[in-house]
């Protein structure tokens, strides 16, 4: 009787530790691996260890960006959504890579590329005691920017 009791209980100790294990590897497998970004067609990193933060802490990213924004003389929806990608590099400056909506808007794209510029420094993203580039996805409604 005893050993109909142990053997299912030893079963299930060995295979929970086993499932343990097994994520732990593959979490850690997971963590800083480079994949190609299919949007901005790079090859970055995913699940950093240290993600970039604004080396002034006093710089709110939002505010920053509202308030150096200036809408193109056009008339957009007020429910448009202005969505933008940047870099923040090794170095921990901001590198604009693209405008993803409006698309084919020039005033628009030169005007998200004139404000990434403007953005202060980052800290840079890390992998390990490695500096490495990360994306950044920014997305802000035509209602809070002014004309």
């Amino acid at each position: 009787m005893k050993n109909k009791i142990i053997l299912p209980i030893l079963f299930l100790l060995a295979f929970g530790n086993g499932q343990a294990q097994k994520n732990k590897k593959t979490s850690e497998v997971e963590k800083c691996k480079l994949v190609h970004d299919v949007e901005t067609n790079l090859d970055l990193y995913k699940n950093l260890e240290v993600y970039p933060e604004l080396m002034d802490a006093t710089v709110d990213l939002d505010e920053f960006v509202i308030s150096n924004f200036k809408l193109p003389v056009k008339e957009y929806d007020k429910k448009l959504k202005i969505k933008f990608i940047w870099l923040v590099e090794k170095t921990g400056k901001c590198t604009f890579l693209k405008l993803s909506f409006p698309k084919d808007d020039k005033e628009m794209e030169e005007e998200t590329k004139r404000v990434v510029n403007l953005i202060p420094l980052f800290s840079p993203a890390r992998c390990g005691n490695d500096s490495v580039p990360c994306k950044v996805d920014f997305e802000v409604g035509v209602a809070r920017l002014k004309k």
